[in-house]
């Protein structure tokens, strides 16, 4: 595997483990506030989102279950239900769908594409050794520097 899809990867994990945890705490607060955001008198709808709530918080344990053993296959539709769950429950998901969305969508790459390879550079080798006998004559003779083609040198 690609060892940077892999430490991206990684990263994905341990990105996706946060977002559950903070996840798993404001479902947690909301399910510990009285009436959130409602009438007194809204008994039935607080019920519901009551059971909404209690029924996200038992999935996102299935969802850190599957995280800790690194078990991709069907995390994506736990995730979706705990977000709908959510939904039902008037919390607004945005954020954590957005984090979890980009964590999956990471995990779910199985190969990577090289999109660009750099050539391999060539660098010309500029000193090359001569023997002690040529640089004796060209010293007492400079003019044969002219008469010797570069082949010969």
């Amino acid at each position: 595997m690609d060892p940077l899809l892999e430490a991206s990867q990684e990263r994905a994990w341990s990105q996706l483990a946060r977002t559950v945890d903070e996840l798993e705490e404001t479902l947690s607060a909301f399910e510990r506030s009285r009436y959130p955001g409602r009438a007194r008198t809204d008994y039935s709808n607080f019920s519901l989102r009551r059971d909404n709530i209690a029924t996200a918080l038992k999935q996102i344990t299935d969802i850190r279950r599957r995280v800790h053993a690194r078990h991709i296959e069907s995390l994506r539709e736990d995730v979706e239900d705990v977000l709908y769950l959510g939904r039902r429950a008037a919390l607004n998901l945005g954020y954590f769908k957005s984090e979890l969305t980009q964590a999956l969508a990471i995990l779910e790459v199985e190969t990577t594409e090289l999109l660009y390879e750099a050539p391999e550079i060539v660098t010309p080798q500029l000193i090359v050794t001569v023997s002690d006998a040529l640089l004796a004559a060209v010293t007492k003779s400079p003019k044969l520097l002219y008469e010797i083609s570069s082949r010969q040198f």
